[in-house]
C-alpha cells in the first residue's frame, strides 16, 4: 500500500494556499505578457509575428477561461472582465503607450511591415478589444489601409472563386 498515507489528502489544499497559487499564476501570466511586449517593442523595426501571435494566444485563452467562468453571459460582462485576467492583460497592453502605438498604428500604417506582421497585429488588437470600455478609433490612413486590404482580398478571392467553382461542392 505504497502512497496510501496521502490518499484523500491530494485535493485538500487550504483556501489560502489555493489563493496564493492563483495569485502566483496571475503574476506569471502578466510577467510573460510583459516580456513578449518588451521583445516586440525592442524589435519594432523588424518584429517577429510569432511573438504577436503568442501574445494574442494568451489573451484568447484568458477570454475563453473568462467565458467558461461566467457561463458565456454577456450581462455585466465588461465589469466582470475587468477583474479577470483578460481585463488585466487588456489593461497591460493599453497602458503601455509605446507598445499600443505599435500594434494599433505603426504596424498598420507603414508599408514596410509584412502582411504576416499586420495580420498578427490585427489578431492581437481583436483579442484585446473586448476588454476596452470604449472602442479603439483608428486614424484615417489606417482605416483606408484596412479597407484596401479587404477590397484587394475580396477581388483576389472572387477571381479564385471563378477558377475553382467546381470545388464548392466539396465543402
Amino acid at each position: 500500500m505504497e502512497g496510501s498515507s496521502t490518499q484523500g489528502h491530494e485535493h485538500s489544499e487550504s483556501p489560502a494556499h489555493e489563493e496564493e497559487t492563483t495569485k502566483k499564476e496571475e503574476e506569471e501570466l502578466m510577467a510573460k505578457a510583459q516580456r513578449l511586449m518588451e521583445k516586440i517593442t525592442a524589435s519594432s523595426d523588424n518584429p517577429n509575428p510569432t511573438l504577436l501571435h503568442a501574445l494574442a494566444s494568451l489573451l484568447e485563452i484568458q477570454e475563453s477561461l473568462f467565458l467558461q467562468d461566467n457561463g458565456y453571459s454577456t450581462s455585466n460582462a465588461h465589469s466582470a472582465r475587468a477583474s479577470h485576467n483578460i481585463g488585466r492583460l487588456g489593461n497591460l497592453l493599453r497602458e503601455n503607450d509605446d507598445f499600443f502605438e505599435l500594434i494599433s498604428s505603426k504596424f498598420f500604417s507603414e508599408s514596410r511591415y509584412s502582411t504576416s506582421v499586420q495580420a498578427a497585429a490585427a489578431r492581437l488588437l481583436l483579442s484585446c478589444s473586448l476588454t476596452w470600455i470604449y472602442p479603439h478609433v483608428f486614424e484615417e490612413p489606417i482605416v483606408e489601409n484596412i479597407k484596401n486590404w479587404v477590397m484587394d482580398e475580396t477581388a483576389r478571392f472572387s477571381g479564385e472563386d471563378r477558377n475553382s467553382s467546381h470545388e464548392v461542392g466539396n465543402y
